[in-house]
């Protein structure tokens, strides 16, 4: 899975670095913007198997924690005021 993000990471930093130096999409090629589209394509297919995998695979808990007092000390030291 990791080796999968970073794939997705150095795809899109190529694509930074492509079109960071250009003023405009004129000034890129079709052949880069065709490339860029295919890899932005790759990259959202990618997360998306990703989130896909979260959501089957990880327990609920690990992702919104778990649900109990917090026990919140301002809201104590109110209690105990009145």
């Amino acid at each position: 899975m990791q080796d999968q993000v970073q794939q997705i990471l150095s795809g899109l930093e190529d694509l930074h670095a492509s079109f960071s130096t250009a003023a405009s999409f004129q000034d890129l090629s079709s052949s880069l913007l065709s490339q860029s589209r295919e890899k932005v394509t790759k990259a959202r297919e990618s997360l998306d198997e990703l989130l896909d995998y979260v959501v089957h695979n990880i327990p609920l808990t690990w992702i919104v924690g778990p649900f109990a007092p917090s026990g919140d000390s301002a809201v104590d030291d109110k209690v105990e005021k009145d």
